[in-house]
C-alpha cells in the first residue's frame, strides 16, 4: 500500500508536466495585457506558410519560457515582442505571465519590464491544430468549458458565407436559428450517427447562423452555416452548409 502511495504522488508532477501547447504557434495576437477583454480568448494554431501576424513558441525546457512576436516579410515594420513564463497549475490549466516587452524596427526601440501582468487560463482543444486559451476567473472547469463551446461560434466573418455550395435548402419564415434542421443536416449530409451541436451563434448582424458540431465518437467538431435569404421567385429560404475548423479559422476575427 505504501509504495503504491508513493507511486501516484511521483506521477502527480508527470501529469501537470505533459504540456499541450509545447511548441511553435500561430497566435491572435502578443500573449500580454491579460487584465484587458481583449486577453479573454486566445486562438493558437498551427498554420504554415503564414505570411505575417503574431507568433508564439513555448520552449521544451524545464524553464517554462515562452516568447510571443510579430513577424512579418520585409525589415521596415515595427517588430514587438514578449518574453514571459508559463506554468500549467492543473491539467486543463495554464497560468502566463508576462515579464519583458521589446520593439524593435521602424518605430521607437522599447525595453520595458512588466510588472503583475499574469491571469489563468482554461485549455480548450478545437483540434489537433486548434487550441483555446480561454481566460478563467473560477478555474470551474464546467463553467469554463461552456465559455469556450460559446467562444467557438462568436467572432465568425460574416464574409464566411461568401461563394459556399449549398448542400441542403428548405422553405423558412423569418430568420430564426433551426437546431433541428441542423440536427437533420449532421444526420442526412454528414453522416454522423452520434453528434451533439454545442452551441450556436448568429454571424454579426446577417441573417445567417452557425452552429458547432461535435462528432461524439471522435471529437471532431464540424460547422454548420444557415443562412436566411428570398429567392429569385420571392419565397423565404433558408440554406444550408459546412466547413471545418481549419476553414473557420481563416475567419475569425
Amino acid at each position: 500500500m505504501k509504495q503504491f502511495v508513493i507511486f501516484l504522488l511521483l506521477c502527480v508532477p508527470s501529469m501537470y508536466g505533459q504540456n499541450p501547447l509545447e511548441g511553435k504557434w500561430i497566435t491572435n495576437s502578443l500573449l500580454c495585457d491579460f487584465k484587458e477583454e481583449d486577453s479573454n480568448l486566445f486562438v493558437l494554431t498551427q498554420h504554415k506558410n503564414e505570411s505575417f501576424g503574431y507568433s508564439t513558441v513555448f520552449e521544451k525546457n524545464n524553464k517554462n519560457q515562452y516568447t510571443s512576436y510579430y513577424f512579418a516579410p520585409c525589415d521596415n515594420d515595427c517588430f514587438p515582442s514578449i518574453t514571459g513564463t508559463f506554468e500549467l497549475i492543473a491539467p486543463s490549466y495554464v497560468r502566463l505571465n508576462a515579464l519583458k516587452f521589446e520593439q524593435r524596427g521602424f518605430c521607437e526601440n522599447k525595453d520595458e519590464t512588466l510588472h503583475h501582468d499574469t491571469a489563468d487560463y482554461y485549455i480548450y482543444k478545437v483540434s489537433d491544430k486548434t487550441i483555446f486559451l480561454v481566460k478563467s476567473t473560477s478555474k470551474n472547469e464546467k463553467e469554463d468549458q461552456e465559455k469556450a463551446k460559446y467562444l467557438l461560434v462568436t467572432g465568425i466573418k460574416e464574409k464566411i458565407v461568401f461563394n459556399q455550395k449549398q448542400k441542403m435548402k428548405i422553405k423558412a419564415k423569418g430568420i430564426e436559428p433551426l437546431p433541428e434542421q441542423v440536427k437533420k443536416y449532421a444526420t442526412n449530409i454528414l453522416q454522423l450517427k452520434n453528434f451533439k451541436i454545442l452551441a450556436y451563434n448568429q454571424l454579426g448582424r446577417r441573417a445567417a447562423w452557425i452552429f458547432a458540431v461535435e462528432d461524439l465518437p471522435t471529437g471532431v467538431i464540424t460547422y454548420v452555416l444557415q443562412e436566411h435569404y428570398t429567392d429569385v421567385k420571392g419565397k423565404e429560404v433558408a440554406r444550408f452548409f459546412d466547413c471545418t475548423e481549419d476553414e473557420v479559422s481563416q475567419f475569425r476575427q
